[in-house]
């Protein structure tokens, strides 16, 4: 089920009601006030005149005091013994304090004594404090920021940091956490700090430049919660430019990355405008902080029970009593029959509906979601197949959010219960689930044995209450097991410098795809990381095209390790990785699925696990399984170990170059199927420190036999690699480096490589690095240069540091030797990197050697902590198979990011920064935190690549980007980008151009007017028409949703689609042979409540559309028009009548089709609705299908709850 939260214009409404039949009802009562001005008995100066009275004379009305009423005595009340006086409004509307206000009036009665505990009740009225529970479906939130968003302190400077919680009563200890990234197991620096309060920290003058901060907090148990890490950087003072004033960094918003704590209980939620500057209000001993515009909100999760919620204000105090429940449901759900005589076609209906939503929750923690849709169905197919997908699943999103781009009224859509089938369950509580409907099993992605699909199916998993040393539960199971009638497939694409990626089938299944981007060593090919991308933050998926567009562009290269490089711009690749499940043309072969994981630590230190994954399709049947240890024996030091065996033909993958405009096939591993096949893997990492010195040494050892299948790997012939990394400080002011890979398989390919540097600072400016490297390398039967050698390279570096803001450094490279083809290159050359402001850095380098002149000039800006953005030149004729390095030279434009082990620390945070982060405050219309006003990312791509068959891949690109925000008024987005391929030969690879626009923006003209724009266009065209294709649509929506009134509703929509897809793609309505088209679509939707009881609805639609065959290119222009009118009649408590007309109008085919539907409804009892009514005409509200004539009468029975 999916809830939307959205602004209470019902309530106002259904208030204004409430208040005009009661306005109605005292004017129509004998001997009310207004009944009195019409016999003359209004009151005079507050009086009834001589020989009036009232009806009620006499009568005495006795009530209940309210929770907060005062039982001190009133003083001396006079005569009469009571007092009645008036609290006037404020003088002005706007007026801040209390003092403001007109004084009290006494209108009967001796003026009695001040109440301070009313007194306060006024005071809290007028800031309009609302203090709410919102049940015990409580979501915990977690932050850390600095106190002034600054992202770059120079050294000595005082570096403030501001933690968040919304459960401080689940909190022992709360600690922020300096880590250096290549070292993030041992940190630089822990400070005790507050679950909400502000701790400071000097940023040093030696040590590493760019560090990372987290927030960790630990329960009585040790049990933990963590943040995301934020990047903070040594260098030149400088902020980004932001939307507003910091109040509070960080306040209200929720970045939590691991959690371990439970946390049982009702939010309960304090919320207020309006407060004085110079007040002080603190709920349960904690100050309430007001943003800009003085409002206010505080969040405390609290367990079930009766608590006194302490609010105070000024001197003043009171206890408000809050009730958090032991246990809360909800429940909703309709069942639907349908009976019916189709005169039209002499047939009988007989439909039906079943859907529901369940969720609860007790106080020990245990939760319930249970749904269940069986959708419009026969009634004889109500209860079948009640596990089993949708078969048009895939189809399901092109519905109503095509049609209205906006709705107007700010809601958001949470997927509570996520199932591609007709039901859902999962029960759940801090240590356990268990659950049936889609599901993603959980896999480490270091490990080989896992999956990596989305599956429908059922679901479990047991953790243990006691906790490791790392604060992970100590023993866990898992298992799963699904049946799918989809096939897998695999794509991998090189990084393009690009956003668009075609997958290589259309027709994907809604929400199966899974997106990893990899960094991989070229030498052993092993998986150097990897992260899982997140739909939205990340990425854009059209499921009928295949397009993949990502928010960020995707360069093809990471920097490797060492001094001395194969090219300058890394030598290790990346990649991005797509795993779904598609609807083949023949229909899919029915599979099971199912695996497990148990894990338990044995020790303190050591950690044994065991796993199983089996994929089923059709008779290609793939079992994985493995078993693995980790040992920890310190805090950057440990041993894992890994074996696993697979068995099967293995699944088939694709490997494109060109963003999937082309591709090679790479089918199931090469070896008879059912042969059984192994994989190894060992890796280790000791941190010196351990031993009482620094540095650290990590090694890796990979085996894997011929046939070998996971699903980061297809092994065709049987390899071994072996990789070396280290750094060990010889005295304070030497370190000694060394590295090397290894490589060979079964075909008599090998390549190895070692290096072995030092690198010394001589003082505190002078820094002296050396390196020799070995490279010996043979490839029988390669078509490609460069592949068959030996070579002796040494490398050596000089530099010059003033502080931060300024080095100077000259380098030098010369080969000492070599034998085969293996290319030499001895170049000199001097470089420099200069801060010019706190954002903005100056960097030059020059070399020449014997394969020409080298070097790159540019300016590198940090907008904020998200990013840094290059502006230079760059001549780099050292390589040829490098995809972004230049022919000779180029201008890079572009977003400069670090991509290595540490890669996945900075992505996450640009995606789950400002534009990611789960935000409390904006609910209640608070802002503590700004957000930046401009963000900017563009990049230039120019380089060749080389393959195995020796076919070049000339490849030229450029995008460019950029996000303006203005706080929740105004925001867009737009980014542009254009791709040429040109191989050496067209017969292996076709030239291609592609161009790809992709945009929206958003402006809130005010509460009541929205206007929304979107745009997503892909268009490839090459000297082939594999896939050639266009794909544009915009779409702009305007609504009209006014707050204080919603007596007039509109929706205003257009739309325009071209769909001109190529050979073997896709259109719109998933037909591999369906027609091309250009369209234009407008919708106009208003609704007016006539009165009470009647409200009119009328709807247009107009659609001009040109179409053509696949194969033709005559197109053939056509319109359509179709107008709804609507009448509904509402009877209060037992009627309802409706009458609807309908008509469509295409003028080209000569052709008015019309339809009417009548239809009256019985409220027979609150959960039980009647309804009979008469049908009439074949006339849908969507553009796009067409619906067969029907004429007939119908029963209509609705239960609900």
């Amino acid at each position: 089920m999916r809830t939307n939260r959205m602004r209470m214009s019902r309530f106002s409404r259904t208030a204004r009601a409430g208040c005009s039949a009661l306005a109605i009802a005292l004017a129509a009562a004998p001997g009310s006030g207004l009944a009195q001005d019409r016999q003359g008995c209004a009151l005079t100066d507050g009086a009834l005149p001589e020989g009036c009275s009232h009806a009620n004379a006499g009568t005495v009305v006795a009530r209940p005091a309210p929770a907060n009423a005062a039982h001190e005595a009133a003083g001396d009340l006079g005569d009469l013994g009571f007092s009645i006086s008036i609290d006037a409004a404020l003088v002005a509307s706007d007026a801040p304090d209390a003092a403001d206000a007109a004084p009290r009036r006494t209108i009967a009665g001796a003026p009695a004594a001040l109440d301070r505990l009313r007194a306060m009740d006024h005071d809290l009225d007028r800031l309009g404090l609302r203090v709410q529970v919102d049940g015990l479906g409580a979501r915990p939130m977690l932050n850390l920021s600095t106190t002034d968003l600054r992202t770059a302190y120079p050294a000595g400077e005082r570096v403030e940091f501001r933690s968040f919680s919304n459960y401080p009563a689940w909190i022992a200890r709360a600690e922020v956490v300096v880590t250096d990234p290549e070292h993030p197991g041992r940190p630089l620096a822990v400070l005790p700090t507050r679950p909400n309060g502000v701790t400071a920290w000097t940023m040093p003058a030696q040590g590493p430049e760019t560090l990372f901060y987290t927030l960790r907090v630990y329960d009585g148990d040790g049990r933990l919660d963590e943040t995301a890490p934020l990047p903070l950087t040594r260098g030149a003072a400088g902020g980004p430019d932001l939307t507003g004033p910091v109040i509070a960094a960080g306040e209200a918003e929720d970045r939590t990355a691991r959690r371990g704590i439970p946390v049982r209980g009702a939010v309960v939620t304090v919320s207020g405008e309006a407060l004085p500057p110079n007040a002080r209000l603190t709920v349960m001993g904690e100050e309430v902080l007001a943003d800009a515009d003085r409002r206010f909100v505080l969040q405390r999760i609290m367990p079930p029970g009766d608590h006194g919620l302490a609010i105070a204000m000024g001197g003043q105090s009171q206890i408000r009593s809050v009730t958090v429940p032991q246990r809360e449901f909800f429940a909703t759900g309709i069942a639907e029959v349908t009976l019916g005589r189709d005169l039209a076609n002499d047939e009988n209906w007989r439909f039906g509906r079943l859907s529901g939503f369940l969720q609860g929750v007790r106080a020990d923690g245990t939760r319930l979601t249970a749904s269940v849709d069986t959708r419009d169905t026969e009634l004889r197919d109500i209860f079948g197949h009640a596990t089993r997908r949708f078969p048009d699943q895939v189809l399901r999103q092109i519905e109503d959010r095509d049609v209205w781009t906006t709705t107007g009224d700010d809601s958001a859509t949470e997927d509570l219960a996520p199932t591609s089938g007709r039901l859902f369950v999962r029960v759940e509580d801090d240590r356990s689930h268990a659950m049936w409907g889609d599901f993603r099993p959980e896999g480490d992605l270091d490990r080989m044995v896992r999956t990596d699909r989305t599956l429908y199916g059922a679901s479990a998993g047991w953790q243990s209450r006691d906790v490791a040393v790392d604060g992970g539960p100590r023993r866990r199971i898992a298992a799963y097991a699904a049946s799918t009638d989809r096939l897998s497939q695999r794509d991998v694409f090189r990084g393009t410098g690009g956003s668009a990626y075609f997958l290589s089938h259309r027709d994907i299944e809604s929400g199966t795809e899974t997106l990893l981007v990899e960094v991989r060593n070229p030498v052993t090919n092993t998986v150097v990381s990897s992260r899982r991308l997140v739909e939205g933050q990340d990425y854009r998926i059209d499921y009928v095209q295949g397009v993949v567009i990502l928010n960020e562009p995707l360069q093809p290269s990471a920097n490797g390790p060492g001094l001395v490089q194969d090219s300058a711009l890394g030598d290790h690749v990346v990649n991005l990785v797509a795993q779904y499940d598609y609807v083949p043309a023949s229909g899919g072969e029915s599979g099971s699925n199912h695996g497990a994981r148990a894990e338990a630590w044995a020790t303190p230190a050591l950690r044994l696990g065991s796993t199983l994954a089996q994929d089923g399709a059709g008779t290609a049947d793939n079992r994985l399984a493995g078993v693995d240890l980790l040992w920890t024996g310190g805090a950057d030091s440990w041993l894992s170990a890994e074996i696993a065996q697979s068995q099967g033909p293995g699944f088939g993958q694709t490997l494109s170059l060109t963003g999937g405009l082309d591709r090679d096939p790479q089918g199931p591993a090469a070896r008879a199927e059912g042969q059984r096949a192994r994989g190894m893997r060992v890796q280790a990492r000791l941190d010196l420190a351990d031993l009482g010195g620094e540095g650290h040494v990590a090694v890796l050892a990979d085996r894997r036999d011929r046939g070998f299948s996971a699903p980061d790997w297809t092994v065709g012939a049987g390899q071994r690699s072996e990789e070396l990394d280290g750094r060990v400080a010889i005295g304070g002011a030497t370190a000694l480096t060394l590295g090397g890979e290894r490589f060979r398989d079964d075909e008599g390919r090998r390549d190895n490589r070692a290096r072995l540097g030092i690198d010394r600072m001589l003082s505190a400016a002078w820094q002296l690095e050396a390196e020799v490297a070995q490279r010996d390398s043979a490839h029988p039967g390669s078509l490609v240069g460069g592949e068959n050698g030996d070579s002796t390279d040494a490398a050596l570096r000089l530099t010059w540091h003033r502080g931060d803001d300024l080095s100077v450094w000259a380098f030098g490279q010369a080969n000492l030797s070599r034998s085969g083809d293996l290319l030499a290159d001895n170049r000199l050359g001097l470089g420099a990197e200069a801060a010019i402001t706190g954002n903005l850095r100056a960097l030059a380098e020059l070399s020449h050697g014997t394969q020409g002149l080298a070097g790159r000039a540019g300016l590198a800006w940090q907008a904020d902590a998200a990013s840094t953005y290059t502006l230079g030149w760059r001549e780099d004729p050292t390589r040829i198979d490098d995809l972004s390095s230049g022919e000779r030279r180029g201008l890079t434009f572009g977003a400069q990011r670090r991509i290595n082990d540490d890669w996945a620390y900075t992505t996450e945070t640009v995606q789950s920064g400002v534009t990611g982060r789960r935000s409390l405050a904006s609910t209640y219309g608070v802002s503590y935190t700004p957000d930046a006003r401009w963000r900017h990312d563009a990049g230039l791509v120019t380089g060749r690549t080389r393959e195995h068959d020796g076919t070049v891949l000339r490849r030229t690109g450029f995008s460019l980007g950029t996000a303006f925000s203005d706080g929740e008024d105004r925001s867009a987005r737009l980014r542009g980008e254009w791709r040429r391929e040109r191989p050496d030969e067209p017969a292996r690879l076709a030239r291609r151009e592609t161009w790809m626009v992709a945009g929206d923006f958003t402006w809130r003209a005010s509460d009541d007017w929205r206007l929304v724009g979107e745009l997503d266009s892909v268009i490839s065209q090459g000297e082939e028409d594999l896939r050639d294709g266009r794909y544009v649509e915009a779409r702009l929506g305007y609504a009209y949703r006014p707050v204080a009134s919603d007596r007039l509703n509109a929706l205003f929509s257009y739309t325009y689609l071209q769909d001109l897809p190529g050979a073997d793609q896709v259109n719109i309505d998933g037909d591999a042979d369906g027609p091309r088209q250009r369209s234009h679509i407008l919708n106009a939707a208003v609704t007016y409540d006539l009165d009470q009881r009647w409200t009119l609805g009328v709807k247009y639609g107009y659609r001009m559309r040109r179409q053509a065959e696949r194969d033709d290119s005559d197109f053939t222009r056509s319109r359509a028009h179709l107008g709804i009118l609507r009448l509904d009649y509402r009877i209060v408590f037992r009627w309802d009548a409706m009458g609807e007309v309908r008509a469509f109008h295409a003028p080209q085919a000569g052709m008015t089709e019309y339809g009417a539907l009548l239809g009256i409804y019985r409220e027979i009892t609150p959960h039980a609705r009647l309804g009979l009514g008469y049908l009439w005409g074949g006339v849908s509200d969507d553009l796009r299908t067409v619906e067969k004539a029907k004429e007939g009468v119908f029963v209509n029975l609705i239960g609900k709850f």
